[in-house]
Order: C-alpha cells, then sequence, then structure tokens
C-alpha cells in the first residue's frame, strides 16, 4: 500500500515538474497564454508581506517583467507534494535570474528566491494551478539584497 501512494506521489511530481518546466520555457519565449492557461480562472496569488493578486493582476506583472528582464531562467524544485482536499500542494524552491537595464543605463543581475506552495489540480485538460502561497521571498540586484515593500492596504 505504502509503495503505491509512493508511485503515485512520484508520478505527481514529474508530472508538476513538467508544468513548471513549461512556464519557465513560456516565460522566456514571453509566450504569456501559455502560462495564463496553466493558471485558474480563478489563481490568486498570496505574498509572505500581505499582498494578494489575482491572475489579472500576475499576468499584468508577468508582461512587464518579460519587457524589463532579459535572459531570464527561472528553475524550480518541489521540496514535497501532499494531498490537500481536491487539490495537489507543491512545496516549491524557486530561483528567477535575468538581466535588467537600470535607471543609470547600465545592466544589471537580478536575482529572486522565493518558497512557496502551490495547489494545484488535475482536470480533463491536464493540471491547472489554483493558488500559490509565497512563504519566503528574496531579491538581489547585483548581488544586494533588495528590500521588497509591505503590502498597502
Amino acid at each position: 500500500m505504502c509503495l503505491i501512494g509512493l508511485a503515485f506521489g512520484d508520478q505527481v511530481t514529474k508530472q508538476l515538474e513538467s508544468k513548471y518546466a513549461s512556464i519557465s520555457s513560456a516565460f522566456k519565449r514571453q509566450d504569456i497564454k501559455a502560462i495564463s492557461d496553466l493558471m485558474a480562472p480563478d489563481y490568486v496569488i498570496h505574498l509572505e508581506n500581505g499582498m494578494t493578486m489575482n491572475k489579472a493582476k500576475v499576468i499584468a506583472d508577468y508582461k512587464t517583467q518579460m519587457r524589463m528582464i532579459s535572459t531570464p531562467n527561472w528553475g524550480r524544485k518541489i521540496l514535497k507534494t501532499e494531498h490537500k482536499g481536491g487539490a495537489v500542494v507543491a512545496t516549491v524552491e524557486g530561483r528567477f535570474t535575468g538581466t535588467v537595464v537600470g535607471p543609470d543605463s547600465k545592466r544589471h543581475q537580478f536575482a529572486l528566491f522565493a518558497v512557496a506552495a502551490d495547489a494545484w489540480k488535475k482536470t480533463g485538460s491536464g493540471w491547472q494551478l489554483l493558488s500559490t502561497s509565497v512563504s519566503k521571498r528574496q531579491a538581489t540586484m547585483d548581488g544586494r539584497i533588495m528590500r521588497i515593500p509591505p503590502a498597502t492596504k
């Protein structure tokens, strides 16, 4: 019985790793539709600073980032998966890097490290991302830690 559960968990992890790779690839190609299609219509992200964004806001932010960041690389590692209700929650460690041009007209290396819990649901057309809850984020520019502002109410 334990082996069946383990095999199922491994299969789910591999399927979700494929979805994360698809998101990373789509970001590099600036294919916002491919990313949007993986998100549920009511997708929401909860950030550790108290801010919450719906799908439309997340997609708008991704479009801005795609315009500003060259040579993006968005790697993720699934730390664990667990079933919660009708969803699978993947705890994921992610590192996003890229080059940005600053107000000084110089190129700078940007990096964002985050840990999040992503809720996924298997639908007739495949896996769909329901929500993300970020528990930790740290951004750097040229190796220096950047301050992430608190949520505005």
